[in-house]
């Protein structure tokens, strides 16, 4: 959750690094970053992000058995 100013996201690919996504968090704004993804964050000010971490330490290897989707929601 961004707390306060703005933050971009450069978003690309976790295994080739091809990009994929440029996103501009403004404050207010919620997101739910995939599994299948690597991320640099840049803010011209000094800017407040919530992030919760899930501590199931077998995480990585449940998605990379395919035991889990990489995206947090499916529609």
């Amino acid at each position: 959750m961004q707390l306060s100013d703005e933050i971009t996201w450069d978003v690309a690919d976790k295994n080739t690094g091809a990009p994929r996504a440029r996103v501009t968090m403004k404050a207010g704004d919620v997101a739910a970053m995939p599994a299948d993804i690597r991320h640099k964050g840049y803010s011209t000010k000094r800017s407040m992000l919530l992030v919760w971490e899930n501590t199931t330490p077998d995480l990585p290897k449940r998605y990379e058995r395919g035991e889990l989707t990489p995206y947090p929601v499916s529609f």
